[in-house]
C-alpha cells in the first residue's frame, strides 16, 4: 500500500534526516497544525521513538510490534509530544495479533499507573474507548488489582463498540481528541464516541502504541494538534 514518503526533517528541533520524521513548530497564530508525521521510510526508528517495551522494528517501510512472551508485557512505543487537543491518523493491520492499543499519557501525573490519560484499542471483535485516568489505571484501582493477584475483575470506565476488523486487511484510523470526548473513525466512517472527565485530563506529554500479540503493523503516522476553544 505504498505510499509516498514523508522524510522531512525540521533541524530546529534538532533531528537528524536519519530518523525520517517530520515534526513541525506551532506559531502563537497557529489554529490546527500537523506536528508529528511518520512513514517509516527507513532501516531503524531513531530518537523520536521512546521504546518502553520491545520489540518494534521497521520491515519493509512499516512499523511492526512483536509481542515477546517472556516479557509478560506487550510491546510499548511512545512519542514525547504536548498537546491538549489532538487528531490522531495512522494505517494498521493486525496480521497476527490480538489488539492494538493507542495510548495517550501524562508522564507527570502521578495518580495513575505510568501516567496513562486514556486510549483507543483494536481488536478483531471490537473497539474499545477508555478513561485510563478514572477507570483501570487509576492508581489505587489498579494496584487493588495487583493486590489480588489479578484476580479480581478490573474497574472499566469505557465504551466498547461492537466492530469486525480481518487481520489481513489495512485499516486507516481517525481519532478525534477533543476536551473530554474521543471519537474514532475507521475508513473514513465514524464508529462511536465516549465522553468521560478522565479523557479531559488537561495535559498530555506523550502518545505511543502498544500491541499485543505476534504481528501487528503500522504505518504513516500523523498527529495534528488542534487550537484549544
Amino acid at each position: 500500500m505504498k505510499r509516498s514518503s514523508r522524510t522531512i526533517i525540521n533541524t530546529a528541533l534538532g533531528l537528524s534526516a536519519f530518523c525520517g520524521v517530520t515534526a513541525v513548530t506551532e506559531s502563537a497564530e497557529s489554529d490546527n497544525i500537523v506536528v508529528f508525521e511518520d512513514s517509516f521510510e527507513r532501516s531503524e526508528l531513531g530518537d523520536r521513538w521512546r521504546i518502553i517495551v520491545p520489540s518494534f522494528s521497521i520491515e519493509d517501510g512499516r512499523l511492526v510490534g512483536h509481542e515477546e512472551p517472556e516479557r509478560k508485557h506487550n510491546t510499548i512505543s511512545r512519542v514525547p509530544l504536548a498537546f491538549l487537543n489532538a487528531v490522531f491518523e495512522f494505517s494498521f493491520r493486525l496480521t497476527d495479533g490480538e489488539g492494538l492499543h493507542l495510548v495517550i499519557n501524562d508522564e507527570n501525573y502521578e495518580k495513575a499507573h505510568a501516567g496513562h490519560i486514556c486510549r483507543v484499542s483494536f481488536s478483531p471483535s471490537q473497539v474499545r474507548i477508555s478513561d485510563d485516568h478514572d477507570g483501570a489505571f487509576r492508581k489505587d484501582l489498579y494496584q487493588a488489582f495487583l493486590d489480588s493477584g489479578r484476580t479480581t475483575d478490573r474497574y472499566l470506565l469505557d465504551k466498547l463498540i461492537p466492530k469486525s476488523l480481518d487481520p489481513k486487511q489495512w485499516y486507516k484510523a481517525r481519532i478525534v481528541l477533543i476536551g473530554d470526548q474521543i471519537e474514532v473513525m475507521i475508513d473514513e466512517e465514524s464508529i462511536g464516541s465516549f465522553r468521560s472527565p478522565g479523557i479531559g485530563h488537561p495535559t498530555k506529554s506523550d502518545f505511543g502504541f502498544a500491541t499485543v500479540g505476534k504481528i501487528i503493523e503500522l504505518d504513516d503516522v500523523r498527529v495534528t494538534r488542534m487550537k484549544a476553544e
